[in-house]
């Protein structure tokens, strides 16, 4: 999904995928063909039709709907609240589909500080247990929400190709994210995955490296992102989803887009 560039400038180190989404325009023409056709600018109409198909009985359908509305910017939230008002009484499915979406969208417009001498791109995976670690092939555990990885991967996936890098071998996620460092924000990563017994390629744009994801406190960072998510959630948009009623707390969050 193609959106305009956002208006205000981006500070200095400064992070959240979004940001950047507008510079990878020319690569996501190439992305995964489960994506809808890229759309200059989102519509009411548009996000009524895309929230429709979050109810599809195709899984196809859904999956496609579910990653189109992912590429929406923050700015796009109210236009989508909107049109999820519009589709009401959703169905429970189609709730939690576009909780997932709303989630994404938000964190990946949040800021962060990165570090300007770490050159290399970021996905936002985390390794999987040392169990996995010797799997032939990197294993997608754990996604962080707001990257992309989030959007373009899906846990269980197994990365065993960069078609950038033909003879580098992936034997497991050391191997991968050796081979990761060797690629900068911006640029695309074409691989080959193994998902749900089937091999096929996707393109996933690489964004920055927040300066706080380290073995020490990576928890707690994205933790406190998953609530700054679940906040906007339930002020924005528990007039669909009954569970999400907004306490005082969540309303002293900030939560414009």
């Amino acid at each position: 999904m193609n959106f305009a560039p956002p208006q205000t400038p981006v500070p200095p180190f400064s992070g959240g995928a979004q940001h950047r989404a507008r510079l990878f325009a020319s690569i996501l023409i190439f992305l995964t063909p489960a994506l809808s056709p890229p759309l200059r600018a989102a519509t009411l109409p548009q996000l009524q039709t895309l929230i429709s198909q979050l109810g599809s009985d195709d899984p196809h359908l859904r999956e496609t709907a579910l990653g189109t509305l992912m590429d929406l910017h923050r700015r796009d939230l109210p236009m989508l609240r909107a049109a999820a008002m519009s589709q009401s009484p959703l169905m429970p499915g189609q709730v939690d589909a576009l909780r997932q979406a709303v989630a994404q969208i938000y964190l990946a417009g949040d800021p962060f500080k990165v570090d300007p001498d770490e050159p290399g791109g970021f996905l936002g995976i985390q390794p999987p247990p040392d169990a996995l670690q010797q799997h032939e092939g990197a294993v997608v555990w754990n996604r962080i929400r707001g990257f992309p990885g989030y959007r373009y991967l899906k846990s269980g996936d197994v990365l065993i190709k960069i078609l950038d890098r033909p003879n580098m071998q992936i034997h497991n996620f050391s191997d991968f994210v050796g081979a990761v460092a060797l690629f900068h924000p911006g640029e695309t990563l074409h691989l080959v995955i193994l998902r749900y017994g089937a091999e096929i390629a996707v393109a996933v744009p690489l964004d920055y490296k927040p300066i706080d994801i380290n073995p020490d406190n990576i928890g707690k960072w994205v933790d406190r992102r998953e609530k700054l998510a679940s906040a906007y959630w339930n002020a924005e948009f528990s007039m669909i989803d009954p569970s999400a009623a907004p306490t005082a707390i969540q309303a002293a969050v900030p939560i414009e887009p």
